[in-house]
């Protein structure tokens, strides 16, 4: 792996600007698209991420999957790194290939965490990746009853279906998730 890469994926924040000092390529890409930035942002290395982006790496470059770094720092919860990338502007609603957009990825690896930082700067709350399912979709069959709760309450659309007809509510039943069928149908109940 380039120097440059796996000194981001490290965190050696000290390595990243001396090779930068001497000429390297801040954008520059592995056969897979990745970027010393995305390497730091999924890893958690927030510092090294605050680092490139101080020299201008592009914040918003996608892999050859179409992920970026913040999408990258969802990943394994990086709620630091997610909140860093927003304060420099990354795109909050950018779509992976397989239509995963940050808020996404957060719901379906269950981190409660980075889906409150991603609703709390304004995500799309329904967009809707390449099979149809949504945010609330994908905590609703993963059973993350938190994570369901936070995108109810900024208003994350019921109904929706994915691409089979599927909403978040038959997924839940399909699976077992009680206490998300639960709550789901509590929240269909019209307010007196």
């Amino acid at each position: 792996m380039n120097e440059l890469l796996n000194a981001a994926r490290e965190g050696d924040t000290a390595m990243v600007e001396s090779l930068l000092s001497e000429g390297v390529a801040i954008d520059l890409q592995d056969k897979y698209g990745t970027t010393a930035l995305m390497l730091a942002a999924l890893n958690g290395r927030t510092a090294t991420v605050e680092a490139l982006l101080a020299k201008g790496a592009a914040i918003d470059l996608q892999d050859k999957y179409g992920e970026t770094a913040l999408m990258l720092a969802t990943h394994n919860g990086h709620t630091a790194v997610v909140e860093a990338l927003l304060a420099k502007g990354a795109a909050i609603d950018l779509q992976s290939n397989n239509g995963f957009t940050a808020l996404i990825w957060a719901a379906y690896y269950k981190h409660t965490a980075t889906v409150e930082a991603l609703l709390a700067k304004g995500a799309a709350i329904n967009l809707q990746d390449s099979d149809g399912f949504t945010a609330l979709i994908w905590a609703a069959y993963r059973g993350h009853i938190a994570i369901a709760e936070a995108l109810l309450a900024k208003g994350a659309a019921i109904d929706l279906q994915d691409s089979d007809g599927r909403t978040a509510l038959t997924l839940a039943a399909f699976v077992g998730h009680t206490d998300i069928v639960n709550l789901l149908k509590a929240a269909k109940q019209p307010t007196a």
